[in-house]
């Protein structure tokens, strides 16, 4: 898989009140265990158990770093220099 050991500082988590998949944001931190510097951003989804708690944390922190499988990817977007 082409998105396998993502480390991704979520800042993004949308709501889908009665779906069961919900999508969030975020920019990669590590790939493969290398940190990134100005790292791509992310679309991402996952079961709505789990991001509602992320959407919790965000929303209390501001941001919260996560592990990512690939088959959570929907799209990926280089960082503009």
């Amino acid at each position: 898989m082409p998105y396998e050991g993502l480390i991704v500082l979520v800042d993004t988590v949308e709501p889908a009140p009665g779906q069961s998949v919900w999508s969030g944001e975020g920019t990669i931190q590590w790939e493969d265990g290398v940190e990134i510097e100005n790292g791509d951003r992310v679309r991402f989804a996952g079961d709505w158990r789990p991001m509602r708690g992320l959407a919790e944390a965000v929303e209390e922190h501001g941001e919260v770093a996560v592990e990512l499988e690939g088959w959570q990817i929907l799209s990926r977007t280089p960082k503009e220099a």
